[in-house]
């Protein structure tokens, strides 16, 4: 994999300039990563500035903001771009004190008065999770949604492009559905880049909105998407985009997909690469949309409220920051590297943090304790219910299915043995038949009647035969055909108690059962050989005999 995001790369591939006709879901990303660059401590005039898209990478590349490497590199090949050498950035608007939001608008200049509005998602603050929260809750929109829908309403191009990730991407669907139908018709296509939903109130609230999306929203989500498949799903084509965590946000699990530059470009570098969702993520969505789904709006409301109060989205900002909380305990493993006061100072922060979570839930109130309790309960019932409950059915079912195989399986070998059983009694009373009439008819020739056969013109033939041998012989037929009895009793019994043994015996019994089974087998196998001996044996003496008698 190359070292660079797949948003680089696509700026770098396509010198295409960009025009209404070719704008596509990479721009749309492109420009709503740019929209992260904090142009309000690049320009202290930031508001009345118009500046290009290349002018813009390079003064953010020489500003002290603080700057991914994923983000320079974007920079750096949005500095030298072909792609955007036309386009203007202008009305770009901030506002970090109520709310955690900031916008810009992008001009083509291609003459078709295009225009693309890009939103900012959540900047790691606190304020900004603040509000991340209170969209399970709030009906008629936070004060960021709001903001975007002024900032929608006050746009004076003919034709709009929306694009945000994140958080930005709730805005700016939010900021279409609040809009007068006027502003809305000037709206040509919304892109949403694992931005979250909203909550039942608010749809409901803004319906009309809603039902004008399907055909203009495309909503594009990593293949683990937690954050942009929260609350109700966005109406619209929902695409699901393979990535790969960068080394930055690695620590951070699946959330690290949530970084728009681990998103991959197709094998052309035109278009996102997709993929299916996975099953994590899926159950990941039904688990918290479940369980939302079971608290009404006033319990939402006090829950988030609640969190907020022990912190909890200032601790997953970055002034608390969850980041180290994931990514600290990695750095455990290199104590022997000498990062010892890297894991110590991480051991007592996370103890801080732990403490300091128990003393201010004891702050709370009954009822949000009461709340939270019975949230999390929710949370633990929906995980079993979606997570284990079919992982348990699934090896049941294997375990049947396997069950079933082997039961079908016995009961053939069942039948062979069966069958085998008798073929074997057969042949045993064959050979008896067969050995007892031989034996009489020598028994009876040797010592019956000795002149009936080989009188000669010089008296009556002479030749010797062991006796001894030959009734040794019979006997030992006659053993063999005992035995041969035995084996068929014994394989009968086997083969009427499997099936017995199979339904109360475990897996590897029934392996164990199978190995005496084959045991039987062999010895039946070496019962056929001795008697096959014992048959040669019997041809040999009977040859002999003939020979001997001149027959």
């Amino acid at each position: 994999m190359s070292s660079a995001s797949g948003i680089s790369e696509y700026v770098q591939s396509n010198g295409q300039t960009l025009n209404a006709g070719n704008y596509n879901e990479m721009d749309a990303l492109t420009l709503a990563s740019l929209s992260y660059i904090e142009f309000e401590k690049v320009y202290p005039d930031y508001q009345d500035r118009s500046v290009s898209v290349s002018q813009f990478a390079k003064d953010a590349l020489a500003s002290n903001i603080s700057l991914s490497k994923t983000q320079r590199q974007m920079l750096d090949a949005l500095a030298e771009s072909d792609r955007y050498s036309e386009c203007y950035i202008h009305n770009m608007e901030a506002e970090n004190t109520s709310s955690q939001w900031a916008a810009m608008t992008v001009d083509i200049n291609d003459g078709s008065n295009t225009s693309i509005i890009a939103a900012r998602g959540t900047d790691g603050t606190t304020l900004g999770w603040n509000e991340d929260f209170q969209l399970a809750y709030d009906d008629d929109g936070t004060e960021a949604q709001k903001l975007m829908a002024e900032y929608l309403q006050n746009s004076d191009a003919g034709n709009i492009f929306l694009t945000g990730h994140s958080k930005g991407g709730n805005n700016v669907v939010s900021a279409y559905v609040m809009a007068d139908s006027t502003v809305r018709d000037r709206v040509v296509h919304i892109d949403n880049f694992d931005g979250p939903g909203v909550n039942d109130e608010f749809r409901e609230q803004f319906r009309e909105g809603y039902a004008e999306l399907e055909g203009k929203l495309d909503n594009y989500y990593p293949q683990d998407s937690v954050i942009g498949l929260l609350l109700n799903d966005n109406p619209g084509e929902e695409h699901f985009v393979y990535c790969e965590q960068s080394e930055e946000y690695k620590s951070m699990w699946i959330l690290a997909e949530h970084d728009p530059y681990a998103w991959h470009v197709n094998e052309d570098k035109t278009a996102l690469q997709s993929t299916d969702q996975s099953r994590l993520s899926d159950a990941l969505n039904r688990i918290l949309d479940n369980t939302l789904d079971q608290l009404t709006q006033e319990e939402r409301r006090q829950v988030v409220n609640a969190l907020i109060t022990m912190q909890v989205p200032a601790l997953i900002g970055e002034e608390g920051t969850l980041y180290s909380v994931f990514d600290e305990p990695l750095k455990w493993m290199n104590i022997a590297f000498g990062e010892r006061n890297t894991v110590a100072t991480t051991i007592i922060n996370i103890a801080y943090k732990i403490t300091t979570g128990f003393m201010l839930y004891n702050s709370l109130t009954e009822e949000q304790k009461a709340l939270l309790k019975k949230t999390l309960g929710t949370l633990i019932v929906q995980a079993v219910e979606i997570c284990v409950m079919p992982t348990v059915n699934e090896m049941l079912d294997w375990l049947a299915e396997k069950y079933r195989f082997v039961a079908g399986v016995v009961r053939d070998i069942q039948a062979e043995l069966e069958d085998l059983a008798d073929l074997i009694l057969n042949f045993a009373e064959t050979i008896h038949e067969e050995v007892g009439t031989w034996c009489n008819q020598v028994l009876e020739f040797l010592f019956g009647s000795k002149t009936h056969y080989g009188q000669g013109a010089g008296g009556p033939a002479t030749f010797e035969v062991d006796v001894q041998a030959l009734v040794a012989l019979a006997e030992e037929l006659q053993m063999q055909q005992h035995a041969l009895q035995a084996c068929s009793r014994e394989v009968r019994q086997i083969s009427q108690s499997l099936l017995w043994q199979i339904s109360v015996c475990a897996g590897w019994q029934v392996g164990r059962l199978a190995g005496n089974v084959e045991e039987e087998a062999r010895a039946c196998g070496r019962m056929v050989n001795a008697l096959q001996k014992s048959g040669q044996q019997y041809m040999v003496v009977e040859t002999q005999i003939a020979a001997a008698a001149g027959l």
